[in-house]
């Protein structure tokens, strides 16, 4: 095997152990050191093929596209949008990355808390000059969400694109379909709903809306 088809396999592999581990535990635990262990492989071979510039939350988001794209050829639309039990995987992966990195955090969060400290242990707050002291807000520097920002947007775009196609010439219905949609993934990732049911509330709800769904 030639050096750059031997890096190409290592890489496809730790994707792939980056993806079982955001599943199972979630982005927070992604390390290199830890890929590594998933493949039973050496530390040494995981820093060699991820440089300090590889994200592994990305990395993770990127054998998440290849499952989806695998399963999402030729199939129906309404297939596409929700998991079944073979996408379920995927979906979790999805959402804990979104969760993770896709959400932006209030940045008043930290303030607040500095504050209610001081006033809890002393009865008082000192006042603190926005910008600076220990209490300021904390610009919120995520380089992993700038990683994912690409993955994020192709795939809110596909998903906009797939319940177009479903809602046809309805087009005052897309929003609201995509936000039940994500709201039946979630259903279906967390165990309340099974992928038919949601298929189900799905296709009930688009007809109610006058939306002619062949099933």
């Amino acid at each position: 095997m030639k050096r750059w088809e031997r890096y190409a396999a290592q890489l496809e592999l730790l994707a792939e152990a980056a993806f079982e581990v955001v599943r199972r535990e979630g982005p927070a635990v992604l390390s290199r050191r830890g890929l590594a262990a998933e493949l039973g492989a050496s530390d040494a071979m995981a820093r060699r093929t991820l440089g300090d510039h590889v994200s592994l939350p990305a990395l993770a988001a990127k054998a998440c596209e290849t499952h989806r794209r695998r399963r999402r050829h030729h199939l129906p639309v309404l297939e596409q949008l929700l998991p079944d039990t073979e996408a379920t995987d995927a979906a979790i992966v999805w959402l804990r990355l979104r969760i993770q990195h896709g959400t932006i955090p209030s940045k008043q969060g930290a303030h607040d808390l500095a504050e209610r400290y001081q006033v809890a242990t002393r009865g008082w707050c000192d006042p603190v000059t926005p910008g600076t002291g220990a209490a300021a807000p904390v610009e919120d520097v995520d380089p992993d969400r700038v990683a994912l920002a690409g993955y994020f947007s192709d795939e809110d775009a596909s998903t906009v694109a797939l319940v177009s196609r479903l809602v046809g010439e309805r087009a005052d219905l897309v929003d609201a379909v995509h936000a039940l949609v994500d709201g039946l993934v979630l259903g279906v990732c967390t165990g309340r709903l099974t992928a038919p049911a949601a298929r189900s509330v799905l296709v009930d709800h688009l007809r109610s809306q006058g939306v002619e769904v062949h099933t």
